[in-house]
């Protein structure tokens, strides 16, 4: 690690070493080297680290344009759900109990479009279609122009930005208040999105017919050998729970993209 920060240092030409931190991911070595700081759980720095591994947007955020076959405008965001695993808990039901009923949930990520410019009143489902053929491409394809460099890269876009660096023409384009406010409503208005996707998608009715069922199963069954079944009811508290969980889960934002899909005409 040493060699690493001297490498970083000499290429930087860094003149001033007061600031800097040499440390260690090694236990043994910080041992052996009082004068090398060992991160361990529970250090600051080791701390500051770990929560801007977690917590940073770096590859979560784009903003490009792109040669397309239709012309559309707008932020899209990508979302993960999952069951309301915090609810079980406080109600003191085992995450475990869910594992049954999983498959009746909808497991794909959502993909919701806002549009900034919509002229020719493209469907989502179209736009998330010319999105994710973007995506599988690896962000590659010819023409495509990003609009954060801070660099000036114009491609197709050169009577536009005019020599600007990118990311500063953008920033002119959709200056801060305004963005600001965008992306905020933007972000509300595709949570409700996904939503409603995630509801539809999922079977929720069929995961309520596969709970009667077994609470029916158990119940038979304690009839037929003459048992008084104290924890049907129990089951039944359970099942209503999960149930709960399953209408109300969580929602985590994986991606936003601004993407601009510009139509070329090549005749």
């Amino acid at each position: 690690m040493n060699r690493v920060q001297e490498e970083y240092n000499r290429t930087r030409s860094l003149r001033n070493q007061d600031r800097s931190i040499r440390g260690t991911f090694v236990r043994k070595q910080a041992i052996e080297n009082d004068y090398i700081h060992f991160f361990a759980p529970g250090d600051a720095v080791f701390e500051s680290i770990v929560d801007n591994a977690l917590n940073s947007c770096k590859g979560q955020v784009s903003a490009f344009a792109i040669p397309s076959s239709i012309n559309w405008c707008g932020l899209i965001f990508t979302w993960s759900m999952y069951p309301n695993d915090t609810y079980l808990i406080k109600k003191d039901v085992s995450f475990y109990a869910l594992s049954p009923y999983r498959n009746y949930l909808m497991a794909d990520q959502v993909v919701t479009p806002i549009p900034i410019t919509n002229n020719d009143s493209i469907s989502n489902e179209s736009i998330v279609r010319e999105y994710e053929q973007i995506v599988s491409k690896g962000f590659k394809p010819k023409g495509i122009v990003h609009l954060g460099k801070r660099s000036s890269s114009p491609g197709f876009l050169s009577e536009l930005v005019d020599k600007k660096e990118n990311i500063n023409w953008f920033k002119s384009v959709y200056p801060d208040e305004r963005w600001s406010e965008f992306v905020t409503n933007a972000r509300e208005s595709a949570a409700k999105q996904a939503f409603s996707i995630f509801n539809k998608k999922s079977n929720i009715r069929g995961a309520k017919e596969e709970m009667q069922r077994s609470l029916s199963a158990r119940a038979a069954n304690s009839e037929y050998y003459g048992l008084d079944d104290d924890d049907l009811e129990s089951l039944q508290s359970t099942q209503e729970i999960i149930i709960d969980a399953m209408r109300h889960p969580k929602i985590n934002l994986e991606s936003a993209a601004f993407v601009w899909m510009v139509k070329m005409n090549y005749e």
